[in-house]
């Protein structure tokens, strides 16, 4: 479904920017579209990844459940679990993969340039420079 909607949302975004004389109301639709198509796209990386990440585990779980005989300590038992866990630390990669904002912030918090602190009026200003760089911000275009 949520592919259906990746689809949908693309096909919109390329209507609207096949036109020459986008008004900034259609300029603003084409933001939405585009944000909205990102975060579609996000959930359904988070979805897949965590439905492969814990299918094996409450697999197990629900045949245990329903009488198998299973033994906790076995090999394919712990690999469940692990891959469970792991898809914590698989959602903060996912997240920076799909998000350009967020990887700008990474990179602006991690440079070696400046401390990021709290109130930090540098700080504040360099991560303001950032997203009014950041292409589709309505009233901050940069391309028509």
């Amino acid at each position: 479904m949520q592919w259906k909607v990746i689809k949908t949302l693309r096909r919109q975004v390329r209507a609207l920017s096949g036109r020459v004389d986008l008004n900034p109301a259609d300029r603003r639709r084409v933001w939405q579209l585009r944000a909205t198509q990102v975060l579609v796209r996000t959930l359904l990386a988070f979805g897949v990844t965590f439905s492969v990440c814990w299918i094996p585990d409450q697999s197990m779980y629900l045949l245990y459940n329903f009488g198998f005989d299973l033994s906790i300590a076995s090999t394919v038992r712990q690999f469940g679990i692990i891959l469970g866990v792991c898809n914590s630390c698989i959602n903060p990669i996912i997240y920076t993969m799909t998000n350009q904002q967020f990887r700008k912030g990474v990179m602006v918090a991690f440079s070696g340039k400046r401390t990021a602190r709290v109130g930090d009026a540098t700080t504040t200003m360099q991560l303001a420079v950032i997203s009014a760089r950041t292409e589709g911000i309505p009233g901050h275009m940069t391309s028509p």
